[in-house]
């Protein structure tokens, strides 16, 4: 990988957040240098809290050299924008109505994951489905809007099909969410989380291990639907 960027990037990752594979995945995309270093959410080192000011993941450390006191920033949206810009061409418009209409949606793909979140870890069986309703009537809302592709603004990436791809990844995995009846109402959403799957961006974005690992960790839960995974 290699670009342009005068700064040293080190990502700080949770290796089964969906927020940090977002900046991954446009990391990747751009082929923008960086390291990424792995922490446990639940044990974390020392330093974390010192860099973190919400204890979450991602943020990304920004150096001007390899040793010097980092400039931290944090929410995977605007990590993403920060690589966007300093990789240029840049992924987001430079129009601010267009620019705006994106970051919109983009935190559609936000509520699409709190949404999601039962549907992984609940042990109740009204929960789950009262949270596919809600994916689904989300979903309906996005492809009210999205082009017919191959990409959510047509046939360019952008900085939308990296912030929906982990939710698409991981909803995929449960046999009942990918066989559920309501994508025939959603042509052009599955298409496009299709295309994203597909993509070496994606693919790349996790461990080999991930599947396995999200699994164990939904089970360990004891989400109702973990054993849906197929490892």
């Amino acid at each position: 990988m290699g670009s342009n960027q005068s700064h040293h990037l080190e990502l700080i990752s949770f290796e089964l957040c969906p927020y940090v594979q977002r900046s991954v995945i446009t990391l990747l995309h751009k082929k923008v240098d960086h390291k990424i270093t792995f922490i446990d959410l639940e044990s974390p080192p020392a330093w974390f809290h010192k860099f973190s000011p919400l204890g979450k993941v991602p943020i990304l450390l920004v150096r001007e050299s390899e040793n010097t006191e980092p400039t931290v920033l944090f929410e995977s949206a605007v990590i993403n924008e920060y690589v966007d810009e300093i990789s240029p061409p840049l992924l987001m418009p430079s129009d601010p109505l267009k620019k705006g209409f994106e970051r919109a949606w983009i935190a559609i793909s936000g509520e699409l994951f709190m949404a999601a979140y039962p549907i992984m870890t609940s042990q109740d069986k009204a929960e789950i489905a009262e949270a596919k309703k809600e994916v689904f009537e989300l979903l309906g809302k996005v492809e009210d809007v999205i082009t017919d592709g191959p990409f959510f603004t047509g046939r360019e990436f952008s900085l939308l099909d990296s912030s929906f791809a982990p939710f698409f990844m991981r909803i995929d995995l449960f046999k009942s969410m990918r066989e559920a009846p309501e994508w025939k109402t959603l042509p052009k959403v599955r298409r496009w989380a299709d295309t994203l799957s597909r993509l070496e961006s994606v693919k790349k974005s996790v461990k080999p291990d991930f599947v396995q690992k999200f699994s164990t960790y939904l089970k360990a839960r004891e989400g109702l639907l973990a054993s849906e995974i197929q490892v």
